[in-house]
């Protein structure tokens, strides 16, 4: 990656300085061919600006090439690591932060890393590469036409640097996360008539961006004014010069049009630099936030050293109280032996999944003690628990994306045959090409539960918690799903928490938490 930034940073100040030499070849054609010479004479600048042309744009594209494929590995990895980060802290280290935040976190923000390459970096690297250039050319021909053009372009630089950013208007992140939230939980807010006043609310967000948004615009046209403004002055100054440098025949005539078009030739790549400078202060604070998640202490302790996953998966409860900032069930003890078929009931609210996230390691108990195999929860990394315990949310996210995609989450080396297989385990039937549309509303409520049941099927978990399976599903959909989840043992122990006492009445153990 490294290799592909520099070469394509190279190839990017050289289509600059394609466009800045096509510029000022056509400059000198164009008086020259004023003189009247013979053609001949002139082949030589026309083949120049042919090859000046046709550079800039091969220049440019294998640049667009090389640095767009370096900043998307470079996306990538900031994803991963933001995705790794909210797997640590989730769900109970993420300090109050809602979802619309989280969702600006994994998506804008780190889109902003591959902004700082390539709308900041590169335009920076381009013009500092294409004003030493022209400096030293427009030196080599008039001295002090040289020292005009570069003190104007290291000028106009220094202004949009410290101008631009400071009137670039700071954006509020709570904006687009109350946004987020409506969009998310819509169809909830219709259904409970809570809608109203979150859909004003929302309107002024998006009011607030809109202006945020003009201002926005407002700071890039003061760049593009510092950049034009400086640009003429420096071609009045130059022409002061030129005025001069004619009248002592300091300089030949042909060369007039080459010295005097030479701060032209920057406008461009200046122009760049601002609106790189307009972008500066979003993606700085993007980096800043990316920053803090990345450095947030997780929640839980791992210990240092990995133990390896318990053969036997029984799991123990040990006068365990459960909670977040404070106790939600006290002393809970049970023994959840391999193969059996436990059943948690509480009111909602009381703790049910609380408790599930317990048994995960996703939460640390608040007194007792969690055991897998005989070892204790908290001497065992969060991912070699879940490799034997794995937990269905009630909630559980299903992406846009086809239903084979979905499944490979679980495990992204599954062939096409195991999870055809984990799909008939589920007793779900459908093709794993198929669209499953955003949070699965192209498919009934059935299937999105036993698609989201074959993914957790497919990680080979030898425990399988269960929260709220059935909710959401109208009586005979749910009777058939907890026939399937009930015959899953006892090959797995299955723990169904739910709050509807048909479900409870299927299992062999109930641990009532009321």
């Amino acid at each position: 990656m490294r290799a592909r930034l520099l070469l394509g940073g190279t190839l990017a100040a050289g289509a600059q300085l394609a466009a800045v030499g096509l510029l000022l070849t056509s400059a000198w054609l164009v008086v020259r061919a004023a003189e009247q010479p013979p053609v001949l004479y002139l082949l030589v600048a026309i083949v120049g600006v042919r090859t000046f042309g046709v550079g800039r744009a091969v220049l440019r594209y294998a640049e667009r090439l090389l640095t767009h494929d370096a900043a998307l590995g470079r996306t990538v990895e900031a994803r991963v690591a933001v995705n790794g980060a909210l797997e640590r802290l989730a769900p109970h280290g993420l300090g109050g932060r809602r979802h619309g935040e989280l969702v600006r976190h994994a998506v804008q923000d780190v889109d902003a890393v591959a902004d700082r390459l390539l709308r900041v970096r590169l335009p920076w690297t381009s013009a500092l590469v294409s004003t030493g250039a022209l400096t030293l050319a427009v030196g080599l021909v008039m001295p002090r036409a040289g020292l005009a053009v570069g003190l104007g372009a290291a000028a106009i630089l220094l202004v949009l640097r410290l101008v631009v950013p400071r009137t670039v208007p700071a954006a509020s992140p709570e904006e687009s996360a109350d946004v987020t939230e409506l969009v998310r939980w819509a169809d909830e807010l219709v259904v409970h008539g809570s809608d109203a006043g979150r859909l004003d609310r929302a309107h002024g967000a998006i009011d607030e961006q809109a202006e945020t948004d003009l201002r926005g615009a407002a700071s890039g046209g003061w760049g593009q004014l510092i950049v034009l403004a400086g640009t003429a002055l420096t071609i009045g100054v130059v022409a002061l010069l030129l005025d001069g440098a004619l009248a002592g025949d300091a300089l030949r005539p042909v060369l007039t049009g080459v010295v005097l078009l030479a701060p032209l030739a920057l406008a461009d790549v200046l122009e760049a630099v601002a609106e790189a400078e307009r972008r500066r202060p979003d993606i700085e604070a993007a980096e800043a936030r990316i920053a803090d998640l990345l450095a947030a202490p997780s929640p839980l302790a791992e210990p240092a050293t990995d133990l390896a996953t318990p053969a036997d998966s029984t799991l123990e409860l040990d006068g365990v109280t459960v909670g977040w900032d404070r106790d939600l069930v006290p002393d809970v003890s049970a023994v959840l032996r391999p193969g059996s078929l436990w059943g948690i009931s509480a009111p909602s609210g009381a703790g049910k999944s609380t408790l599930a996230w317990t048994m995960a390691r996703f939460v640390a108990p608040r007194a007792g003690r969690v055991r897998l195999g005989g070892v204790n929860l908290a001497d065992l990394r969060g991912d070699t628990v879940r490799r034997t315990v794995g937990v269905m949310a009630q909630d559980e996210t299903v992406f846009d994306t086809t239903v084979r995609e979905n499944l490979r989450i679980a495990r992204p080396d599954a062939t096409d045959a195991e999870l055809l297989a984990a799909m008939d385990r589920a007793g779900l039937h459908l093709d794993l090409d198929r669209e499953v549309g955003e949070q699965g509303a192209r498919l009934s409520g059935g299937e999105r539960q036993r698609l989201t049941l074959a993914r957790l099927l497919l990680g080979e978990h030898r425990v399988l918690v269960l929260d709220e399976p059935t909710e959401h599903l109208d009586a005979p959909l749910a009777t058939a799903l907890v026939d399937d989840l009930v015959s899953l043992a006892p090959a797995h122990t299955v723990v169904l928490v739910s709050h509807d006492p048909a479900v409870l009445a299927r299992c062999d153990h109930v641990l009532d938490l009321t």
